[in-house]
């Protein structure tokens, strides 16, 4: 049985600092590695360290993949600094206590219920004003628009919907569904694929994702 003791070590962290990470809509890769990097330099009284990418796998169970990703999504966000010195052979982190600084990188949205999608447009400053653009009469519209007769490339007005999220949360699946169906449009739009289906296309992209990182699905608890 487990048993911590703060004379074992322990992190001094500002409640202001806990209570901005758990607002930001981070995927649950890149929360592992927040926390990791807080705790090899707040957790050693220290501002930044010098962190092997060996310890960091250990430390958060991410696989070598997964783990540069969400280091690349941090640093986009500005929530931690990487620097890495030609002399040196592992890299330094610093966690960036100044959350006003922190970029969410996508804005969220609520969308009423009659809103068939949103466009985004993304200014000079980083910001991304969404803008309505059509009406529909209820959800199921929403839904049998990603349903056509023939394979059809990525559509220009596709959004996460609810069936999407509840699809994600009936899988137990951990992850930040934002943030992964980012990853779903960019990959597909990047590589031209085409479904008659992109509903059930997003539903294989989840199973997919489970398949390949078992870890990211919430384990049934067993009651002996």
């Amino acid at each position: 049985m487990a048993s911590p003791q703060l004379e074992n070590g322990y992190t001094r962290i500002a409640n202001e600092i806990l209570e901005a990470l758990s607002k930001i809509p981070l995927s649950g890769s890149e929360f592992r590695l927040a926390i990791a990097i807080l705790r090899y330099t707040y957790g050693m009284q220290q501002k930044s360290a010098e962190i092997k990418t060996q310890t960091l796998r250990n430390t958060t169970n991410l696989i070598s993949s997964r783990l540069s990703e969400a280091k690349k999504k941090l640093i986009k966000r500005g929530i931690v600094f990487v620097t890495k010195k030609r002399n040196r052979v592992n890299a330094t982190y610093e966690f960036n206590k100044n959350y006003t600084q922190w970029n969410s990188l996508r804005k969220n949205v609520t969308l009423r219920k009659n809103v068939k999608h949103v466009t985004e447009k993304r200014n000079s400053g980083g910001a991304i004003p969404i803008i309505v653009k059509e009406i529909v009469k209820d959800r199921a519209t929403m839904k049998n628009n990603l349903k056509f007769s023939k394979k059809v490339p990525l559509p220009v007005n596709i959004f996460l919907t609810e069936e999407m999220k509840d699809y994600a949360e009936k899988k137990r699946w951990t992850e930040n569904v934002e943030t992964e169906f980012e990853r779903f449009v960019s990959y597909h739009s990047a590589n031209g694929s085409k479904f008659k289906d992109w509903y059930a296309a997003f539903q294989k992209w989840i199973q997919n994702d489970i398949k390949w990182h078992p870890e990211n699905q919430e384990q049934k608890l067993v009651r002996l």
